[in-house]
Order: structure tokens, then C-alpha cells, then sequence
């Protein structure tokens, strides 16, 4: 025997949620009950105490079985069938408050199984989905203009458009699409883990990520209009959220000569090599971990002639790991140690020190003597001493 005499809604709403409670008055045959009679077989209908439906329930023999039809908390009509095990089968189909058809479902025992339907109010198709035991196998998306959105296909054919989309592909690959029908991402599975994916990034390039384990991903980054590929790295996450860099990576130009090279463990750039166009090292970089706290850095700067112009010496104070840019290792802080700078004659022009807060300590200045002019300098940035060797 089951009762039913007052109805309780909870509607979640942003930061807060407010309980609405309505009288319901349930009839049989145009008679009020409180609870449906033991065996009873027929139909209960149950309204708010402003005369709207709230459910319709048939029952045979006590069960819940046959038609079903019940209004959601925001006015949304849900009609479907139960089996003799009181489980949903055939076709469900949920309304617009206007009346108008919003879903079809195709269950069977419980589950769905079989096609789904989706739809904007304005009787355009928003999707089309294939489930198997309760679980969705393929889909495809619409805009509300009829304009192909996004394609999840299966291991084999469900129904026409997927079929004519997608083939037998053997893995679950999902495309999404503009505005224009035109692909711009990409995304592969094989059993339920991503084993790559392509995304248009902005409107000239292309990002292409494939799985090599279960932390760590190989991104290539390709010009859209030529395929040309402008970048090679390797990341790692721990958690799948937060990225950072691993292995070797390669940058290039747009004619596809190399522009640099460099290696990471962990997260810390190791080295790196920076190129000219032509072909010669215009930056070759190393790093070391002096402590927990501290990493040091090496530079040197060359002209496109191959003549060494500077060096420095840096603490490497924070990294950004996650940008993928074409020098995704210059995304850090330096604070100087050592700059050194070089004539064309192969010899060391000037050199300068600083302490740890950053300021210039001293410097050495190369005069046409062939002596070298020594200055100390105070924290202010004023002279504190100089002489000549």
C-alpha cells in the first residue's frame, strides 16, 4: 500500500536553494485516497491543490505497470511505460512546458537502449545518440540552426548519419565543428582512455596530443594553412590538471627549420639551444639545481655570423609550466649575477656583478689601453670606487 498526500520540491538555484511544498491530492475513478488499495489495478491520478497534474500512475495487481506520466518541478511532462518488473521499456518522452517534444528515450528493462532524441523548442534536432545497456555509445550534435557541432562515433554503425559520418573506425572518435560544418577538434579513445587529440588553436594553428602514458602526453603544434609543424614537446601531470614539461622539445620556423631545442625534466629546464633562421646558434642556455631553492642559469648570445656577443650568468627565480607558446622555456624570472659582453675583435668589452638583492656590485670596463677600468658601485647605483688595471 502506498500513500501519497504532500509533495516536496527542492530547487537548486546558484548559491541557494529554496523548498517549495504543494498539497497533492491523489484520485481513483474521481475518488480522493491517501494510498493506492492493496492489488489495485488501474489508473491513480494525483493533482496540486491548484488543479494541476502532478502523476499519472497505472497499476496492475499493485505494481507500477503500463503508462506513466509525471511533471517535473519546472512544468516539464514526462511520459513513459513500465514493464512488469516496474521498469521503464518502449519509448519515453519528456515535453516543453509549452507541450512541445524536448526528448525521446528507448528503454528497455530499466535501461536505455536503442536511439535518442534531442530537440530545441522549435522542433530543430539537437542530438541524436545511440545507448547499449545504459550507456552512450555515439552521439551527434546540432546547433540550433541545423549546422553539425560535434560527431562521437563508435566501433560500428548505429544509425545513418553516424554511419555516414563516421564508418567503422574500430576506436570512438568525437570531431567538433563550427559554425561552417568545418572539423576543428579532434579526439580519439580506445576503451574509454584518450589516446590523441587535434584542436584548432585560434586561427593558425593546429594542436595535435597524443597519450604515451598515464601521466604524460606528446604535443605537436602545426600551421593550419600548411601543416608545417612549428612545435614538438612532451608534458606530464600528475593529477590531469596541472601540466609541465618532460623530455626534449623542438620549435620551428614556418619553413620548418629548426628555431630550438631543449630539455626538461619534471618541469625544470635543463638546456636549451635557440637558432637564427640561417641555421646558427643565436642562444645556447644551461641550468643547474644549486639547492631545494635555487636554480642557476647560464647563457650565451651570439651573432648570425656565429661570434660570441654575451654571456650571463642568472638565478632562475619561478617557471610558468603550462605555456605552450614557441619559447615555452623563456616563460621564467632571471635575476642577474654575471653579464658579460664581447667586441667583434672576440674580446670581453665589459662585465658586471651584482649581489643577491640584484643591484650592481662592481664592473669591468675594457679601455683602449688595453687596461681594464675596476669600479665599485653602492647599493644606490652611485660610484663607490674605481681604478685602472
Amino acid at each position: 500500500m502506498k500513500h501519497f498526500v504532500l509533495a516536496t520540491f527542492v530547487i537548486a538555484n546558484g548559491f541557494f536553494s529554496t523548498n517549495v511544498s504543494a498539497m497533492v491530492i491523489c484520485r481513483i475513478n474521481g475518488k480522493e485516497v491517501s494510498s493506492t488499495p492493496e492489488n489495485f489495478t488501474g489508473v491513480m491520478t494525483c493533482k496540486h491543490d491548484d488543479g494541476k497534474l502532478n502523476r499519472e500512475e497505472s497499476f496492475v495487481n499493485g505494481k507500477k505497470i503500463g503508462r506513466q506520466v509525471m511533471i517535473t518541478f519546472d512544468d516539464h511532462r514526462i511520459e513513459s511505460t513500465t514493464d512488469t518488473n516496474e521498469q521503464k521499456t518502449g519509448i519515453e518522452r519528456k515535453y516543453f512546458p509549452s507541450g512541445k517534444l524536448k526528448e525521446t528515450n528507448e528503454y528497455s528493462k530499466g535501461k536505455q537502449q536503442g536511439l535518442q532524441h534531442r530537440y530545441f523548442e522549435n522542433g530543430t534536432l539537437i542530438s541524436k545518440a545511440w545507448y547499449d545497456n545504459g550507456s552512450e555509445t555515439t552521439r551527434i550534435d546540432w546547433t540550433e540552426k541545423g549546422k553539425l557541432y560535434r560527431v562521437e562515433c563508435g566501433d560500428k554503425e548505429f544509425f545513418k548519419e553516424q554511419g555516414d559520418l563516421c564508418g567503422f573506425r574500430g576506436e570512438k572518435e568525437i570531431e567538433f565543428f563550427n559554425g561552417k560544418g568545418e572539423v576543428v577538434a579532434k579526439e580519439k579513445y580506445l576503451n574509454g582512455k584518450l589516446l590523441a587529440s587535434s584542436a584548432h588553436s585560434g586561427k593558425d594553428t593546429i594542436i595535435d596530443t597524443e597519450q604515451k602514458g598515464p601521466n604524460t602526453r606528446a604535443i605537436i603544434v602545426k600551421s593550419k594553412k600548411t601543416k608545417t609543424v612549428l612545435a614538438k614537446f612532451q608534458v606530464q601531470s600528475s593529477d590531469g590538471i596541472n601540466f609541465s614539461f618532460d623530455g626534449s622539445s623542438e620549435f620551428f620556423f614556418e619553413d620548418g627549420k629548426i628555431k630550438s631545442k631543449s630539455t626538461w625534466k619534471n618541469g625544470t629546464l635543463l638546456s636549451e639551444t635557440e637558432f637564427y633562421q640561417n641555421g646558427k646558434m643565436s642562444v645556447e642556455s644551461k641550468f643547474s639545481k644549486v639547492s631545494e631553492k635555487e636554480t642557476r642559469g647560464q647563457r650565451s648570445y651570439y651573432t648570425d655570423s656565429g661570434l660570441l656577443n654575451s654571456e650571463s650568468e642568472f638565478l632562475v627565480n619561478s617557471y610558468d609550466y603550462r605555456q605552450y607558446g614557441y619559447h615555452a622555456s623563456e616563460n621564467y624570472s632571471t635575476q642577474s649575477i654575471v653579464n658579460r659582453y664581447y667586441g667583434k675583435d672576440g674580446k670581453m668589452a665589459f662585465e658586471y656583478h651584482y649581489d643577491k638583492d640584484g643591484n650592481l656590485k662592481n664592473s669591468r670596463e675594457l679601455l683602449k689601453s688595453g687596461k681594464f677600468s675596476l669600479k665599485e658601485y653602492f647599493p644606490d647605483g652611485s660610484t663607490k670606487s674605481e681604478k685602472v688595471e
